[in-house]
């Protein structure tokens, strides 16, 4: 998780921390924008609830645009940036 702000002046230290990579891992890279509307665990319900077992491409899209959608439904006014890939 990157938790630090990127494009500042003063260079950021970043938190690392190293994992193995399974098979249906789910990544989500997003601004707070995201974070500050949605709570981890709606996230992942959106997440898991739009790609469902055996996740393709259309689903991530899907996916990403379900994510968005609750993001300004909850109130978030921040730009969003989820990307999947």
């Amino acid at each position: 998780m990157i938790t630090q702000c990127l494009g500042l002046e003063n260079r950021p230290d970043p938190h690392v921390s190293e994992g193995n990579l399974i098979a249906g891992d789910i990544y989500v890279l997003c601004s707070d924008g995201l974070t500050g509307a949605l709570a981890d665990e709606n996230i992942s319900e959106i997440l898991h609830g739009t790609l469902g077992p055996n996740p393709n491409p259309q689903d991530a899209e899907a996916a990403v645009k379900d994510i968005v959608d609750a993001a300004n439904h909850a109130g978030g006014h921040d730009p969003k940036l989820p990307l999947h890939f």
